[in-house]
């Protein structure tokens, strides 16, 4: 019984739809989205999953609209923040580090793209 609950955890995990990509919200949410981000910070606190994953959406819409730079520092926060503060099995780890992967290969950084997206690729 216990390999059982063990496995169907395992399956939970490893779920095509955990380990997509988070796409980018519509650029004119950008405002609306630092301002909550903020709240959620004074709120929840940084460590918060709604905290960390609407830094993780406000990175990758942000480097989609060209600010890069920043872009990709709030998403490798959200990435930092989800590993070291969210369960292991938490939904948000998976695919927080597979965006920031695909942006920095976008970016031509291969060799800093984490090495879990990779492999999972």
């Amino acid at each position: 019984m216990e390999d059982e609950q063990e496995f169907g955890r395992f399956r939970e995990e490893v779920r095509p739809d955990r380990m997509r990509e988070i796409p980018p919200a519509h650029p004119d949410d950008l405002p609306a989205m630092a301002a909550t981000l903020e709240s959620y910070q004074d709120f929840f606190g940084f460590r918060d999953p709604r905290t960390v994953a609407l830094g993780a959406l406000l990175g990758v819409t942000l480097w989609h609209s060209g600010e890069r730079r920043l872009g990709r520092k709030l998403l490798t926060r959200a990435v930092a923040d989800a590993l070291q503060h969210l369960a292991e099995d938490h939904p948000l780890r998976g695919r927080a580090w597979m965006t920031l992967s695909a942006l920095l290969r976008q970016e031509g950084r291969h060799a800093t793209a984490p090495w879990f997206a990779t492999k999972k690729a």
